[in-house]
């Protein structure tokens, strides 16, 4: 004879035990991880973009303010004529170098695509000449340098889908943990257990092979810089679900290790991505954060399936309410503060990441409202309501987890949250006489930099933020340098995207001192357009 459910169910005290337990074990062993460093910017590429050489450099090197990832495709260099000329990529420190052909004469593109730590992808692009030629770089040379170097809508979507799905099936089975733990076992929860764990394995596997095509066609499946993160998720997965399937009756060890290995399984997402890149407080309330949320939001669907039918509904949903006040108050409390850390606080979160936080903040609450609801309005009636308005509040629940997840794994795909200096370099290694420009709308900023702003050559840069400082991808721009008081007419100039918003090149056309023009649009969107239109002065050669 089977012993009765409250014969198996472990005390309020040993509960709070093994969670406890299981938590500061969690915050140990995975926030032992450390940082991994942040969201990469570019500092600069030699050559400059728009160099004019008398002679062919040794090799073409693209420069970072923190070690970056590269494959064998993450710098690409092209002739005139479209033929590949660059060497294998060398990743030195902070600095990804390709060599190229010591005879080289003309114009050649450079096309750069590498992984920052925090596990995004960037990229950009530039142009130069060797020798004599054009002043004017082919039009399409950039264009096809970059050709086929971007990842598929499929290999994009692959990654996305199940990522979002291994991370929703693992808040599910650290919540089913936590529900089996708090009221037994159940053939319901038996099953449950099985399919989440099954499922959210294979989705977890999937994720982990899906990765590397996500980061770029040339990167192989598992290869990815968040491949090995999945692959740990698959197998704690695995593990959680064979601890309390496979003994016929798992002792108090076994439950513990399931625990541990469930909300593991979740928590080991915050080792892939903003919070791991920050390190510190960050880390720690983003791993906590997220193993509470699946105590808590995660248990929705178990509390469904063993609430069902049975005669112990009323206490079994009381006892999960006093815990999941506690749960709730934890998750907040700690997602707010890792948030923070993330983003520099209130006035520094950069906008689309703050909407998305934003959104999710609203699924937990409306959440919260349905636990409340739940709790003062279903519990003190529950023996005379009918099932479905039990199971009604619990089933929004399990919906407001699915939007939870999806607005969690939409922040990880809109980063950095804090907003960065979108002009690291170049702005702080100008001379005092070098120009600085500037316009601003409602939504982004537009800076112009001329250097060293004196007769002869100087560089030109180009920046594209948002109204926090975030870079902004530019779909067009247009460029040109005239002066009346001279006599002469505009002049367009043709700019190479180095990526993060920024565009650059170099220019000989500034051949005579005096006042000049410059006129800059840009579109970073279709809805949005910037224009520069600023007169500076052009010193004589020193």
């Amino acid at each position: 004879m089977r012993p009765s459910p409250a014969a198996r169910r472990p005390t309020p005290r040993a509960v709070g035990r093994a969670l406890v337990v299981a938590l500061g074990a969690l915050v140990v062993v995975l926030g032992a991880a450390g940082p991994a460093g942040a969201h990469a910017v570019l500092v600069g590429t030699d050559p400059a973009p728009g160099a004019l050489l008398d002679a062919a450099p040794d090799a073409v090197e693209v420069t970072f303010d923190e070690p970056v990832t590269v494959d064998p495709s993450s710098i690409v260099v092209i002739d005139e004529t479209g033929a590949s000329v660059g060497g294998e990529p060398e990743l030195d420190g902070a600095t990804v170098r390709a060599t190229v052909p010591a005879d080289a004469q003309g114009w050649f593109a450079v096309s750069w695509r590498v992984v920052s730590a925090d596990g995004h992808p960037l990229s950009g692009a530039w142009t130069y000449r060797v020798g004599a030629g054009s002043d004017v770089a082919p039009d399409d040379l950039v264009e096809q340098a970059g050709a086929g170097r971007e990842p598929g809508q499929v290999a994009r979507w692959a990654w996305i889908v199940t990522q979002w799905g291994s991370t929703l099936f693992a808040a599910v089975l650290a919540g089913t943990v936590f529900v089996r733990i708090l009221v037994g076992p159940s053939d319901g929860l038996h099953t449950l257990t099985r399919v989440v764990g099954v499922v959210g394995a294979a989705l977890a596997l999937g994720a982990a092979a899906a990765n590397g095509p996500h980061i770029g066609p040339t990167v192989d499946a598992f290869e990815g810089p968040a491949s090995t993160e999945m692959l740990v998720r698959a197998a704690l997965m695995a593990v959680a679900t064979g601890a309390l399937l496979l003994p016929r009756r798992p002792g108090r060890a076994l439950q513990l290790v399931a625990v541990v290995a469930a909300a593991a399984a979740l928590a080991v997402a915050a080792l892939s991505g903003h919070a791991r890149a920050e390190g510190g407080g960050a880390l720690v309330g983003g791993l906590a954060h997220l193993v509470l949320a699946g105590w808590w939001l995660g248990a929705a669907p178990a509390l469904l399936v063993a609430t069902r039918g049975s005669d112990e509904a009323g206490p079994l949903l009381r006892r999960f309410s006093d815990a999941a006040a506690w749960l709730l108050v934890g998750t907040v409390v700690l997602g707010l503060g890792s948030a923070a850390l993330l983003s520099g606080g209130p006035g520094d979160v950069a906008d689309d990441w703050g909407v998305i936080l934003v959104a999710k903040l609203a699924f937990v609450l409306m959440a919260a409202l349905a636990g409340g609801w739940v709790r003062f309005n279903v519990l003190p009636h529950i023996d005379r309501l009918p099932r479905r308005e039990v199971a009604a509040p619990l089933a929004f629940e399990a919906v407001a987890l699915v939007a939870v997840v999806t607005a969690s794994i939409a922040l990880t795909h809109n980063g950095p949250p804090r907003a960065v200096d979108a002009e690291p370099a170049a702005v702080d290694e100008q001379e005092d006489e070098s120009v600085v420009l500037s316009a601003e709308s409602d939504e982004a900023t537009l800076t112009v930099i001329v250097d060293p702003a004196v007769v002869g050559t100087n560089d030109l840069h180009v920046y594209v933020t948002d109204r926090v400082g975030m870079p902004m991808e530019v779909e067009e721009v247009d460029v040109a340098l005239s002066s009346a008081e001279l006599g002469v007419e505009e002049i367009p100039v043709e700019m190479s995207d180095l990526g993060a918003g920024h565009l650059s090149t170099r220019v000989d056309d500034l051949g005579l001192a005096g006042t000049w023009e410059i006129r800059v649009t840009v579109r970073p969107t279709a809805f949005t357009q910037l224009e520069l239109v600023e007169p500076f002065e052009v010193r004589p050669a020193p």
